[in-house]
């Protein structure tokens, strides 16, 4: 099912979409794209740039109206489900031309909440693969996310207030890190200051959510680095200020920003 090879286009068949375990016609035109009707002054020129194509680092966008990363708190054990491939199938449907899937957590204990999409392992793959191989067959691309939450981990969705989730009911307090031993507020863990060893080991997460992110068929690969999670929290001029003795290969506690 879904090889084109036997399957031509005819007056009474559509092409598949080569690979998939389902069938969906092959478009001609990209969904999303502008008709132009340069004889009547419809023209790239002449068009709202959001629908104007752009190709950045040799990928090519048929508008620039992209979906942003939602976190939808809705995943077991960090892993996509059927929720996901309706919630942003129906981006792709509607001609989003890229989709950026919610924050995923490069470690176990990099989540904010028990609930977050992850990376952290190979079994995460396939079902982040299930929601890439409905967004490519409507011709739009897929983006994903990468993050470490940092001593913003372990707390409820924002529906329940953002407490610290006891351990009863999935929470990992003891498991929260960040670049100081400071919580974030009252509401959230004291976290451990980080060792030498834990932000390289850190590093690795990204760099193998990266590639399990590649592995599923994702286009472009964003790392979260704000409101306060990890990566932010090392570039606060506060750390900054904590840690003039550069280590750590050449940049001290700072090298997860660079790395």
């Amino acid at each position: 099912m879904g090889d084109s090879a036997e399957n031509q286009y005819t007056d009474f068949r559509s092409v598949a979409v080569d690979g998939l375990p389902f069938f969906t016609p092959k478009q001609r035109i990209p969904v999303g794209t502008a008709i132009l009707d340069p004889e009547n002054g419809i023209t790239e020129e002449t068009i709202t740039p959001a629908f104007r194509p752009i190709t950045i680092r040799g990928k090519t966008f048929q508008n620039r109206i992209w979906v942003a990363p939602m976190c939808m708190y809705s995943c077991q054990d960090g892993m996509l489900s059927d929720f996901h491939v309706a919630h942003y199938g129906q981006w792709a449907m509607r001609s989003s031309a890229l989709i950026t899937i919610e924050a995923a957590a490069v470690t176990l204990r990099g989540r904010n909440t028990p609930q977050d999409a992850g990376l952290w392992s190979d079994n995460h793959i396939a079902p982040l693969k299930r929601v890439v191989d409905l967004i490519h067959p409507q011709s739009q691309k897929a983006a994903i996310q990468l993050q470490h939450a940092g001593r913003k981990c372990g707390v409820c969705p924002p529906w329940l207030g953002l407490r610290l989730v006891p351990d009863e009911f999935g929470g990992y307090a003891k498991d929260v890190q960040g670049p100081t031993a400071e919580p974030w507020n009252e509401n959230y863990a004291t976290p451990g200051e980080m060792t030498e060893e834990e932000i390289w080991e850190t590093i690795n997460g990204y760099g193998q959510a990266a590639r399990r992110a590649v592995a599923a068929g994702i286009d472009v690969i964003a790392i979260h680095g704000a409101h306060g999670y990890l990566v932010h929290s090392f570039a606060s001029p506060a750390i900054v200020a904590a840690y003039k003795e550069l280590e750590a290969g050449g940049f001290g506690k700072l090298c997860i920003c660079v790395e």
